[in-house]
């Protein structure tokens, strides 16, 4: 995919931008380490998703996309915490959430696909349990209307013989239908607020274009905004809005994918973009970037 296939702009004919949905602003996330100074994984974070948008975070692997994700959604891995900033949805304040109050956030208006499906499903459990679980503690149904709506989703997501898949466990199902179970499950609820991290890593790729229109789908939503996490500026270009560029923790650079695309103002930016492999470029050098120790390292590889 190159940068030249854009989503079409935010415009009276095509997708228009409603309220702000979510509001991130100075969001800093530190990791305790033995005998050294706290590790500073994101810094000083702030950005805003409205409604009908997709917003692009882009970087490399270790750039805080993830962490970031993860932050928002109160899920940091052991050893992490919030140190300042504010997350505000649907004019909720996160951060001051007691954690009853956030799991019945997380799901019902806040979902997330994560990078590996298998991390994502309990191998214990069919697809059917899995997905009814969460409804019937979600949505309140009874276990027949939510094998009913499971039904549905999986269809709705391209997953054929959707009884046998049901009665399935995680480790049957190849990784492009884990992935699209996981995107199913993601919508069962009807979040307002979509994280897909990475949603197309490890697929070959015509699952990935079968995701990537699965998620235009979603996005056609005026009521929906996504939050689209990728190593791959091809991919933002062909998924999103707007786009946050990432590096060492911080935001380097904000905008409209289209402006940020063509005049790309941060160093960094410009390396991402030069990373991206064009056709008659084999045997040509990296595009690399002077890290904050003096040293250069290549970009643009993949997670």
């Amino acid at each position: 995919m190159t940068t030249g296939e854009l989503r079409e702009p935010l415009t009276d004919q095509g997708r228009t931008a409603g309220d702000v949905l979510l509001d991130v602003s100075g969001l800093t996330v530190e990791f305790e380490r033995r005998r050294q100074p706290p590790l500073r994984a994101v810094d000083d974070v702030g950005f805003r998703v409205r409604r009908g948008t997709v917003v692009g975070i882009v970087g490399e692997s270790g750039s805080g996309k993830s962490m970031t994700a993860n932050a928002i959604m109160r899920l940091l891995p052991s050893g992490g915490r919030i140190v300042s900033g504010e997350i505000t949805f649907g004019g909720t304040p996160l951060l001051g959430l007691r954690e009853e109050a956030m799991r019945q956030m997380r799901g019902k208006r806040i979902a997330m696909i994560f990078q590996n499906p298998m991390t994502s499903l309990n191998p214990a459990f069919t697809i059917g349990r899995q997905m009814t679980d969460m409804m019937v503690h979600h949505e309140r149904l009874d276990r027949d209307a939510a094998m009913t709506r499971a039904r549905e989703l999986l269809q709705s997501v391209g997953i054929p013989a959707v009884d046998r898949q049901l009665a399935a466990y995680p480790h049957q199902l190849s990784g492009g239908m884990r992935q699209r179970v996981i995107i199913a499950m993601a919508l069962s609820c009807r979040p307002d607020l979509l994280i897909a991290d990475e949603p197309t890593t490890a697929l070959d790729v015509t699952i990935q274009a079968q995701i990537l229109e699965l998620l235009d789908e979603i996005a056609a939503d005026p009521a929906r905004a996504i939050v689209f996490i990728s190593h791959d500026f091809g991919v933002i270009a062909r998924m999103c809005d707007e786009v946050v560029v990432m590096y060492r923790g911080k935001i380097v650079e904000t905008g409209p994918v289209a402006r940020v695309l063509s005049e790309p103002e941060h160093p960094y930016t410009r390396a991402l973009l030069g990373a991206i492999p064009r056709p008659g470029q084999r045997g040509q050098r990296l595009a690399t970037v002077e890290d904050q120790i003096g040293a250069t390292q290549p970009l643009g590889a993949r997670r």
